[in-house]
């Protein structure tokens, strides 16, 4: 009694580090004893049987409709012994199991206490001020304890793992060094059962404690931390464990809407991005159920602002983390485009910087965004004229330096031309530069053109349906109709006379005009046609002066061979060629 009077004169003030609760500051609450840990074995046996006591005198109470009783039976023992809480703490590392099951069932029917107690007073008209401060201060302590140990159990588990809870052999065979004691340890539920609790107490008017009703930032980032630290355990990405991210989320939820907390969860999520890669796929589906479910649609923003405002050189040195940001944007924007969509102008700077991660990041999005939102036969000018821009900067990373890029970007355009987004009047262009493509010196490239390619013939919108049998049958017309013109029915040397000779016919059609115009101009002058400027003919054969004839011919010297036709005439007069 004398120690809950006190605490009406004294606050309790959320430390940033534990040593600070053992500094004595006026008007605030300090440690007075750290029990050791033979010490604290018995003195939670006893503090146990305490809490069980004031929790069935709460149990009454409550069921009596006692409420104003209440609030004294089944919390107050947190003034009392928070030294010995604190103490376990204190003593996390080196205590064993029993002695911090202990610790941890105490303060999880106290806080299952306080959520019951709260909402009865809370329920009352008036809170007057000393049980307003009384209530706050065992509000923010019984918090800071279960929070913590909350944490001390997430470090103490994950430790145990990195030493070696399952450790691989040489020979491949795992060998296991956990102790007997946490074999029927179940974490996983009891840390869910903690956030339920926590979950609950935030569904409460909270606000009302503080004067003025606006809770401080130290008490709404213990709750948050203890989420944050949760997701640093690998195993909660896991598909087992989804309600249990589903639970973090949900008190994220809560805390961004009523607390404050949007801008502080923003730049939490970016760090852990950072440092966890097995956080990519749960944070970007904690995002999409923050909005769904609680509209946090501002934290989209503030995500997109911060990725998008980070240094090119920073991206480039820390590739583990770029490639983070870049599949954790990608997949928010699976889910929710309409809310990148607006800050799409934050990203694409990135388009030209030396990032490639980054580069694949922002054309991911621009497809995605293309795919969900800008696909539509009813677009308006706005929308028509986004798409474009967006579809450009995909025709135009085509020919990107980084072979990477242009895989991924040949992946894009197979998406969207499966699923019918390309606009017919891009189509043919698309194809010239995907076919230019099968000359890449990339093998993937070459690759996933080629795969380009027979999507855009599978799903040519011009194309007839025909059957394969079909197609064989027009194409055997078509290889008799081509053997016929090429007068394939004969023998290869008559085909080969055919072609020369139709040659010769075409070559004749096109000089005849000019050898008209020739002779018409010797007849005109009058000129006998054995005359002069006759070529002197040199050859002892018809078959060669006729050669020589037809060169003249091709060489356009009309008149010479005008006159070496009369002489070989001559020469070789009724000669069945002439």
């Amino acid at each position: 009694v004398i120690h809950i009077r006190i605490m009406l004169d004294v606050e309790f003030v959320i430390p940033s580090n534990k040593d600070e609760l053992l500094q004595q500051e006026s008007g605030q609450y300090s440690v007075k004893n750290v029990y050791s840990l033979p010490e604290l074995s018995q003195k939670l046996s006893d503090m146990k049987s305490k809490v069980y006591f004031y929790f069935f005198v709460f149990i009454i109470f409550f069921f009596s409709e006692c409420k104003n009783t209440i609030s004294e039976s089944g919390v107050d023992f947190i003034l009392d012994e928070f030294d010995t809480l604190f103490s376990v703490l204190v003593h996390f590392k080196q205590a064993d199991l029993s002695l911090l099951s202990k610790g941890w069932n105490i303060i999880i029917k106290g806080y299952s206490a306080l959520s019951s107690s709260l909402g009865v007073i809370f329920d009352e008209d008036d809170l007057d001020n000393d049980m307003q401060f009384k209530m706050l201060n065992i509000t923010k302590m019984m918090t800071y304890i279960l929070t913590q140990m909350m944490q001390s159990f997430e470090d103490k588990l994950s430790q145990k793992t990195s030493n070696g809870i399952l450790i691989e052999t040489g020979k491949g065979r795992k060998k296991t060094n956990k102790k007997p004691e946490y074999d029927d340890f179940n974490w996983e539920e009891k840390s869910n059962n903690a956030f339920i609790l926590l979950y609950n107490i935030l569904q409460l008017p909270l606000n009302k404690l503080w004067d003025p009703p606006l809770a401080e930032e130290e008490f709404v980032n213990l709750i948050a931390d203890s989420c944050y630290k949760a997701m640093e355990d690998p195993a909660i990405a896991s598909a087992k464990l989804k309600y249990l991210r589903e639970t973090h989320f949900q008190i994220l939820g809560i805390l961004i809407k009523r607390y404050n907390h949007g801008l502080s969860c923003s730049f939490k999520i970016i760090h852990l991005l950072k440092r966890y890669e097995h956080l990519v796929s749960p944070l970007a589906q904690g995002i999409v159920q923050l909005v769904r479910e609680f509209g946090c649609h501002g934290i989209v923003r503030e995500l997109v602002r911060e990725i998008g405002e980070t240094d090119s050189s920073d991206l480039i040195q820390d590739t583990s983390g770029t490639r983070a940001y870049s599949q954790f944007l990608v997949e928010v924007a699976e889910n929710i485009p309409e809310l990148i969509l607006p800050a799409m102008g934050l990203l694409t700077a990135h388009l030209s910087g030396e990032s490639y991660a980054m580069r694949m990041c922002v054309l991911g999005i621009m497809g995605e965004i293309v795919l969900r939102l800008l696909s539509l036969d009813d677009l308006d000018d706005n929308s028509r004229d986004m798409r474009d821009q967006f579809l450009d900067h995909l025709e135009d990373h085509l020919h990107d330096v980084n072979a990477f890029v242009r895989v991924k970007v040949l992946q894009i355009w197979q998406r969207l031309c499966q699923e019918k987004s390309i606009p017919l009047s891009r189509q043919s262009q698309i194809l010239k530069l995907v076919v230019g493509r099968l000359h890449d010196k990339s093998s993937n490239v070459k690759k996933n053109a080629l795969q380009l390619v027979t999507a855009f013939l599978e799903g040519n919108p011009f194309a007839a349906k025909l059957s394969l049998e079909e197609l064989k049958e027009q194409l055997a017309k078509e290889i008799n109709k081509l053997k016929n013109l090429e007068g394939r029915s004969g023998s290869e040397e008559e085909r080969r006379k055919q072609i020369t000779e139709h040659g010769r016919e075409q070559a004749w059609i096109e000089c005849e005009p000019e050898i008209a115009d020739v002779i018409k101009n010797i007849l005109v002058s009058g000129r006998r046609e054995d005359e002069p400027a006759t070529q002197v003919l040199t050859q002892n054969s018809l078959a060669d002066a006729l050669e020589e004839i037809r060169v003249k011919i091709g060489q356009k010297q009309y008149l010479e061979a005008y006159y070496l036709l009369r002489n070989t005439e001559k020469q070789f007069p009724g000669a069945e060629q002439m």
